[in-house]
Formats: C-alpha cells, sequence, structure tokens
C-alpha cells in the first residue's frame, strides 16, 4: 500500500502491519474515517489515514486468513467477498462475521446502486439485496447462463457487469434486464 498526502504528486509506502500480505484486491473508505484492504489474508484496518494497519478479526470457518476478493461500504455496514460468500462489519470494520442466506459460493465483486446491494458471482450472475443482505433475489435476466462476474460498478442509477470473456453489460431498470 502507498499513500499520498498531497493529491497524488509523490507516494510512499503504508505497509506497517501488512506483515507477510504479498495482494491487496480491493479498498473500502469506512464510516469514521477507517479505510479497509481486503487482501489475500484477510482484511486489515486502518484509523489513521492509512499510516498503520491491524488484522480484522474475522469469525467463521477460515477466520483472519481469508482471501478477501472485493470489499465495499454500503450505508452504514461494510462487506466482503469471499471464496465462500460475504462477511458483512457493522462496526467499522473492527469485526467481521459470515452473511448467512446468499445462494451462491464464490463472491467476485460488490457494488452499491439505487439504494440496493448487489455481489457479482463465479457462475450465478448477480444477486441483489435490499435489506442490507438479509435476504436476495437474482438480477440475471439477460446474463449469459452460468455468469463470472469479475467487477461491478454503479455510477448514479446505472449497474454495470463486467463478465469473464463474455463482455460488458449495463442493468435497464426499467427492463429489468441486462
Amino acid at each position: 500500500i502507498y499513500r499520498s498526502a498531497d493529491r497524488g504528486r509523490t507516494w510512499t509506502p503504508s505497509s506497517r502491519g501488512f506483515d507477510g500480505v504479498a495482494r491487496v484486491n480491493g479498498l473500502a473508505s469506512l464510516d469514521g474515517g477507517v479505510i479497509a484492504a481486503g487482501t489475500d489474508r484477510g482484511i486489515l484496518v486502518s484509523r489513521d489515514r492509512g499510516i498503520s494497519w491491524s488484522t480484522a478479526a474475522i469469525g467463521g470457518v477460515g477466520g483472519s486468513s481469508r482471501k478477501i476478493l472485493a470489499i465495499l461500504a454500503h450505508l452504514s455496514r461494510a462487506f466482503a467477498a469471499t471464496e465462500n460468500g460475504l462477511l458483512r462489519s457493522e462496526d467499522g470494520g473492527a469485526t467481521w462475521h459470515e452473511l448467512r442466506g446468499l445462494p451462491a459460493g464464490k463472491v467476485l465483486s460488490l457494488a452499491s446502486a439505487r439504494g440496493r446491494f448487489q455481489a457479482g458471482t463465479d457462475g450465478n450472475g448477480v444477486l441483489e439485496s435490499s435489506d442490507g443482505g438479509l435476504s436476495w433475489r437474482q438480477i440475471g435476466a439477460g446474463l449469459p447462463a452460468h455468469s463470472q462476474v469479475f467487477e461491478l460498478a454503479a455510477t448514479g442509477s446505472d449497474l454495470f457487469a463486467a463478465l469473464y470473456s463474455r463482455g460488458l453489460y449495463r442493468w435497464d431498470e426499467w427492463e429489468r434486464t441486462w
């Protein structure tokens, strides 16, 4: 991790606490100025603008060594995509717990559009929740079967899905299709 204090003109290493972490897969800015980094070995958080980092506590299978594929702040919660589903934090990234009820295994990407939360999966298209991840519905009409959604992006009310070797799609809310 590198950080800039001058709007990107110069960069300095900011890896205190990253002992043995080889790859960062995602970053998110959480409430209270907290930064969360999803890595191949769990989640690290910084409460001092990225100067130092500490390991967040993760409950469930794999504990704090779980591989995090993406991370996102949505409303007052934070979510982390893993090879086994989703994690959720409600305390500014200090602790993370498995989110049950997601009808897919591996989650590759996360987005927040139109006040809802979306999860791009490995083979099950896009899932959407309007209640903070408690219940889900598939929004897959128009996507190829068994879509691997490697990236989701939202701008305004538009939601985009980048699929592994199958192109880029935009969700049409009015038509309810990609």
